[in-house]
């Protein structure tokens, strides 16, 4: 009964994630912006099973002369999209249920960090408000990003097992004497996280890599131990860039025999790309793009929930400052964060 009370909690972000994926239900697929997925889950499930890992070069991408596509864009979800293959389910599906996987794991991680500074009922307001931001729709039925919508389903798991590593490493002698053990665990997972990041979009790796090292500098330096500084945080997140070396060593010994540089400007300068202040607040939904000014064809709205709710919570800060001078660091760093 106490695993099926403490299940509860996950079970209700499950529940109310069904709205976010209920579109892979219907048949066959929805136009996308970046509409291959379907093919990149075949070739990976085809270039696995003729042995090849990692896999670096599918067979027929390249107008049939093949194409090194996983050595350079992010492999993680057409891993996961190629294991599904293996299972028995088709292409279509098992593309369908790797992208509805990617979302709930979304709610379902950020609902682990956030319950661990605001409780139960925290965590779940705060794992359905990610799971249903706006950009995650634009992402998954606008833009069809699933590299970028894998990675912040990752996010909140680096943040949260840095955290744990923290609580354990910091609790006092008695309770570390029970839970030391388990900071192996909590490396394992922050080693898996932040390795999932960076081989689920390397883009948004190179984003996040400064503000979980900032936030693992904070906890580091906040901690009034002495002698059992939580040195494991730094292990943690080192392991997980060893555990993704089989992709970005590639990318970057290899990056000067590609073209990549030449899309820097163009149509993909980014200067041409600044969000407009009023958009983040409404813009209207569409499955246009972004162009110079205002007037892009695609909403960036942050969600007016989540802006309402993010000004509301700001008194809270000072509260919690009284209470802990930690928590109220780590808050500052997430609106900080955020604001950038």
């Amino acid at each position: 009964m106490k695993i099926l009370k403490k299940a509860i909690p996950l079970i209700i972000v499950l529940f109310l994630s069904f709205w976010a994926i209920k579109p892979l239900f219907s048949p066959g697929f929805f136009p996308m912006h970046d509409d291959t997925q379907v093919a990149r889950v075949f070739e990976m499930h085809k270039s696995l099973n003729d042995g090849m890992f990692p896999v670096r070069w599918v067979e027929d991408l390249g107008y049939g002369y093949g194409y090194p596509i996983f050595n350079f864009y992010a492999p993680l979800a057409y891993y996961i999209g190629g294991f599904f293959m293996f299972l028995g389910f088709n292409a279509l599906l098992a593309t369908k249920i790797m992208i509805g996987l990617g979302i709930v794991l979304s709610g379902i991680f950020m609902y682990l960090l956030a319950r661990e500074f605001w409780g139960e009922v925290g965590g779940i307001i705060s794992g359905l408000l990610y799971l249903y931001a706006p950009y995650h729709a634009v992402d998954i039925y606008v833009r069809g990003d699933v590299a970028e919508f894998f990675a912040y389903a990752f996010i909140p798991l680096v943040f949260f097992g840095v955290y744990r590593i923290y609580k354990i490493s910091t609790a006092d002698s008695k309770l570390q004497l029970k839970i030391k053990n388990n900071i192996w665990f909590w490396v394992a997972v922050s080693a898996f996280a932040y390795a999932g990041v960076i081989l689920s979009h390397n883009l948004t790796a190179m984003m996040m890599t400064p503000f979980v090292f900032i936030f693992a500098f904070i906890l580091y330096a906040s901690s009034k131990l002495k002698i059992n500084k939580p040195h494991f945080i730094w292990l943690g997140l080192l392991l997980g860039i060893v555990l993704a070396a089989f992709y970005w060593l590639p990318v970057f010994f290899e990056l000067s025999f590609t073209n990549v540089l030449s899309v820097v400007g163009g149509g993909s300068n980014y200067k041409d790309h600044f969000v407009c202040i009023n958009q983040l607040w409404n813009s209207p939904w569409g499955f246009g793009g972004s162009v110079p000014g205002c007037m892009d064809g695609l909403s960036f709205r942050i969600g007016k929930i989540h802006l309402i709710l993010a000004a509301f919570s700001l008194p809270v800060m000072f509260l919690v400052f009284e209470k802990n001078k930690t928590k109220f660091s780590i808050l500052i760093f997430f609106i900080a964060s955020l604001l950038f």
